[in-house]
This record gives structure tokens, C-alpha cells and sequence, in this order.
């Protein structure tokens, strides 16, 4: 759409707000899998964590919910990127109206949703703050040699604060 308006700053809002969510996406999945919670529709309904061990592992993705995370990465850099209060009302509604619907309908208990939206607003300010400072991300590695009492190693160090 971004294109069709010869809008250069909505298809960059759009490739933020698609970056932030695929990167949601892909911790979350991470996340689901190594918390293996139940939902409130599975088991005694309390939640548990790897309920049956790991051998029956997946039994739930509860923790954190998806829709959560990925609403809020996204309504956090629409909010960034169009920065009217207008905009932030729209943005910020929308995501709460998604988890707050996600633990009406049964789907997620309010933990899950409140980790998801707090980790989408993180990853959506993440990606603005990162894209806006510089494109460039390779002054932002290091590697290293370390020393310690176990032997010899390498340290490899990212700088998040750009």
C-alpha cells in the first residue's frame, strides 16, 4: 500500500511493524515451546507447567499468547512511526481489546497475555530505536578473547544500545 501511495513513510512504518512482528513470532515460539504451559481449556485448567514431562512435550503453547505479543509489536511501532495521539489511542485500543479478548474467551490466562503484551511493546521500540539510529549493524558486534579459571574462550558481544 505503502508503494501504491508513493508513501516512502508508510512502507517503512509497514516494513518496521512486519520486522517487529516476524521477530515476536519467532521468540515467542521459542518461549511457548520451552514453558509448555497449558490453557485454561487443558487439563485442571490451572495452567501447569510441562504438565506430563517431557514426554508428552508440546502439551500447551499458553505462555506467552501469540496474538498479544504480535498486536502490541505492532501497535508500538505504528505508535512510534505516527506519533498523534490519535494514532497511539487507535494503536494502543486495538492491542488491548486483542489480550483482553484472548482471556475472555478462555484461550489464555492473564499471565500469558500480560507477558505477550510486554514483550511485544519491548520488541516493537526495539526495532524503532534500532532502524533509527543506523542501518549499519556491523559496529555493533565485537569478538574477544577470554580468559578464565575453566580455560580459554571467545566472547561474542552485541551492543544493544543503538
Amino acid at each position: 500500500m505503502g508503494k501504491a501511495r508513493h508513501s516512502s513513510h508508510f512502507q517503512e512504518a509497514t516494513i518496521l511493524s512486519e520486522e517487529a512482528m516476524v521477530d515476536s513470532f519467532i521468540l515467542n515460539t521459542g518461549l511457548g515451546y520451552a514453558f509448555d504451559r497449558e490453557t485454561p481449556k487443558q487439563g485442571n485448567g490451572k495452567g501447569a507447567l510441562w504438565p506430563h514431562g517431557p514426554s508428552t512435550w508440546p502439551d500447551g503453547q499458553s505462555m506467552p499468547s501469540d496474538h498479544s505479543i504480535l498486536v502490541w509489536s505492532f501497535a508500538h511501532v505504528m505508535a512510534q512511526e505516527y506519533n498523534g495521539w490519535a494514532t497511539k489511542l487507535v494503536a494502543y485500543s486495538l492491542a488491548s481489546s486483542v489480550s483482553v479478548a484472548r482471556v475472555v474467551a478462555r484461550k489464555h490466562f492473564p499471565s500469558d497475555v500480560f507477558v505477550g503484551s510486554v514483550l511485544g511493546y519491548y520488541i516493537g521500540g526495539y526495532v524503532v530505536r534500532r532502524r533509527g539510529v543506523e542501518a549499519s549493524s556491523v559496529n555493533q558486534f565485537s569478538v574477544s578473547p577470554v580468559r578464565t579459571p575453566n580455560g580459554t574462550g571467545i566472547e561474542l558481544s552485541y551492543n544493544f544500545s543503538h
